[in-house]
């Protein structure tokens, strides 16, 4: 089973809520049935704790003012897959 995980930031700009959405997530890959992929928005501190998500961490950088977090690749990911 394919499960996406929609967070904010994947740093601990996020507060207490990277500490708890990087442990759920390593509960979930321990089962091998499940492919997680985590998504949220990129800062300078995400590199330095990339190590807590694994390969699993999609991220988007921000662009703009940081208080807006606005990230061009997230409709990318909405889109329905266009057919050639």
């Amino acid at each position: 089973m394919k499960i996406g995980v929609l967070t904010s930031w994947l740093s601990h700009r996020s507060g207490g809520l990277c500490e708890s959405v990087s442990r759920l997530v390593g509960s979930l890959q321990a089962d091998p049935e499940y492919t997680i992929k985590v998504f949220g928005l990129a800062d300078h501190c995400t590199a330095p704790e990339s190590e807590r998500w694994g390969p699993s961490m999609v991220s988007f950088p921000t662009h703009g003012p940081d208080s807006f977090g606005y990230a061009r690749g997230w409709p990318a990911l909405w889109s329905p897959p266009t057919s050639t």
